[in-house]
């Protein structure tokens, strides 16, 4: 009894110590914000970065959030030390309000921004990246105008030790950081000033400019002749913006699976401290990799030196990687016209314009008035169950409906009624049915001369044949004036039975 009593007592007292050193263990979650322009490779990047499906990750949302369970590679234990939150913003400027979630006062310190490219349209990528810096630099802004000034100077003092700090691995004076250090050590280091166009952008927190697919190289040099001054004009241009905002730079393929390794173990490196033994990349074209820290512009002087482009630094990179003929007269032709909403106002007070004509003078209106097209403008009615009764319509007659034409082609009607043939009657009328019609002004139009004469054979001897014959006739007026004098003559003859 006592040996089982033990038992249980150790049971639970290795369960409290696991449980105690998982507690121990653990760090505060982390965050990276993604950004990006739409179809730039966000979601596949992230799927290759979580190793799930691509259909697994969340599209169509304003912001999408997932999340990687983070290991420590020192420690033995199978246990997560940590989570890192992922939040993908939809790339639209308008949903930049929902960054408040990722990045607010109590995440800040323990956030970095992922900005997206499309290497496959380098024409784009310096608007985009501009724009998504200019974003973010905005909501932190915001952010820090909410938190104590001398926690904000922390953030970015931080970023300036960090930048000085960096060694290169393998290098004689490279050392290893030391594990999840807090960033408020900081205080105790002296700082050095920066050198000149070197974070003039302070945001606080780490930044990394991916450029994704860039599996598509090959195709800009076939279908668009790109040079190697056309790539290295463009890693120069983004490496000086990258220094002014103290962002690494990273060229990688999610298609090819090529960098998206290097991307996850930086991103835990810059947030974790986890030990990073990555040099920089510069030799292959698709996988460049410029750490936080490499950088300085005499090396990207170097570099721009190589290429033939351009001889000025502070050339516009829009006239420097203009967008192909081809592109932009696609965009053109596919490009949908712009058409402008009147203005509410102006269409009211011109609508009411139309009401005051018709209550002065309804005769005029009703002839003159835009709001209302003439139905000689209109194709005929065809019912799709029934094959159509019209004939070709009489030559002569122009577009013009008034009131007095409506009236005569009452009286038609009227006079069609009173003279219809009795269904037990089998002689045929004595004169044409055309006979009866006058010279009026129809819906359709005005008649300038009679209209030509119908003689059916045999006569019709029924009211459906005199209908069917009327309608042969009249094919200028509408279905609807015919549908009615059909079930008027109907009633008629039902009445007469």
């Amino acid at each position: 009894m006592g040996d089982h009593k033990e038992e249980t007592e150790n049971i639970w007292g290795s369960i409290l110590n696991e449980a105690s050193r998982s507690v121990v263990n653990r760090l505060e979650p982390r965050s990276v914000i993604v950004l990006g322009d739409r179809n730039v490779g966000k979601s596949t990047l992230l799927a290759k970065l979580e190793k799930i499906d691509i259909n697994d990750i969340g599209s169509g949302f304003a912001l999408d959030y997932s999340y990687i369970d983070v290991y420590d590679p020192t420690l033995p234990d199978d246990e997560p030390i940590s989570r890192l939150n992922i939040w993908q913003l939809e790339g639209e400027e308008e949903h930049q309000g929902l960054m408040r979630f990722a990045l607010n006062p109590s995440t800040v310190q323990n956030a970095m921004a992922l900005i997206c490219l499309d290497f496959s349209q380098p024409w784009n990528m310096s608007e985009a990246l501009e724009r998504w810096l200019g974003i973010l630099e905005k909501h932190l802004q915001a952010v820090y105008s909410q938190m104590p000034k001398q926690a904000v100077e922390e953030l970015k003092n931080y970023q300036i030790f960090d930048f000085q700090q960096y060694s290169e691995p393998g290098s004689t004076n490279y050392t290893a950081p030391k594990s999840h250090r807090k960033k408020k050590q900081v205080e105790e280091q002296q700082l050095l000033p920066v050198s000149p166009g070197v974070l003039t952008h302070n945001l606080g927190i780490p930044i990394i400019v991916a450029c994704l697919k860039t599996d598509t190289i090959l195709q800009l040099e076939k279908e668009y002749g790109y040079k190697e001054s056309h790539f290295d004009y463009i890693h120069t241009y983004l490496r000086r913006l990258c220094l002014s905002y103290g962002a690494s730079l990273m060229y990688l393929s999610a298609k090819r699976d090529r960098n998206v390794d290097t991307l996850g173990e930086y991103i835990k490196h810059k947030l974790y401290s986890f030990d990073f033994t990555v040099r920089p990349l510069l030799g292959e074209k698709d996988i460049m990799f410029f750490p936080y820290g490499f950088d300085s512009h005499a090396k990207i002087k170097v570099d721009f030196d190589g290429q033939n482009l351009t001889k000025d630094l502070e050339d516009p990179y829009a006239m420097v990687i203009r967008i192909p003929k081809i592109v932009q007269n696609q965009f053109e032709h596919e490009e949908e016209p712009f058409v402008e909403a009147e203005e509410d106002q102006a269409f009211f007070a011109a609508f009411k314009e139309v009401i005051d004509q018709e209550v002065t003078n309804p005769k005029q209106a009703s002839t003159t008035s835009p709001m209302t097209p003439s139905k000689g403008d209109l194709p005929p009615l065809r019912t799709p169950d029934r094959p159509s009764m019209s004939t070709p319509s009489t030559p002569g007659i122009s577009s013009v409906g008034t009131d007095e034409g409506n009236t005569q082609l009452s009286k038609f009607f009227d006079s069609l009624l009173s003279k219809a043939p009795s269904p037990f009657t089998s002689a045929a009328p004595s004169t044409p049915l055309t006979s009866q019609i006058p010279q009026i002004p129809t819906r359709r139009g005005t008649a300038s001369s009679p209209l030509p004469p119908f003689s059916p054979s045999p006569q019709p001897s029924t009211p459906m044949s005199a209908a069917r014959a009327f309608t042969a006739t009249a094919s200028n007026y509408t279905n609807d004036d015919i549908a009615r004098t059909l079930e008027q003559l109907s009633a008629k003859n039902q009445r007469k039975l």
